[in-house]
């Protein structure tokens, strides 16, 4: 589909139907990208907000939100646009990428995990993702990270 909006609505009509009101829910982001024009058309749904990384390595948060996907049948989602210019990357990660506990008890955050994210060339892809990766574990002081963790980088070149 070419719509994420559109699409998340089947997937949660199909898993609020599956769940059957017994609380489960899951977690999405759809995105369509114009690889021509770097324009991305996405739409949420309970899921981290991804970060759009400057050419000069700063990360924003992307605007949008929608409700968890099987929650409520009828919920809506919206599609929201933004445009990846040349030398800037996007960055789709689960929330095991900033719900981490260091030593003393303290989590990270998305405000951590984007100081994390300033210091790396995201133009060197799985690369970056692993020294990402490492920082992370070395933050949690444990020697596997306590939730799932899943980190999608899409890099439109200079």
């Amino acid at each position: 589909l070419a719509a994420p909006d559109r699409f998340l609505n089947i997937v949660n009509r199909r898993l609020a139907a599956l769940f059957n009101g017994e609380g489960y829910f899951a977690s999405g982001w759809s995105g369509v990208v114009n690889a021509a024009t770097g324009e991305v058309n996405y739409a949420n749904a309970g899921h981290p907000t991804p970060l759009l990384v400057s050419r000069a390595g700063q990360p924003r948060c992307l605007e949008g939100h929608g409700a968890a996907l099987g929650l409520f049948a009828d919920a809506p989602y919206r599609c929201f646009r933004t445009r990846l210019d040349c030398g800037e990357t996007l960055l789709v990660y689960t929330d095991g990428a900033f719900e981490i506990m260091n030593s003393e008890q303290q989590e990270l955050d998305v405000e951590g995990l984007m100081d994390y994210v300033a210091g790396l060339d995201l133009s060197r892809g799985e690369a970056a993702l692993d020294q990402l990766r490492e920082k992370l574990l070395k933050y949690s002081n444990q020697l596997r990270l306590p939730d799932d963790l899943t980190l999608v980088s899409l890099h439109r070149p200079a």
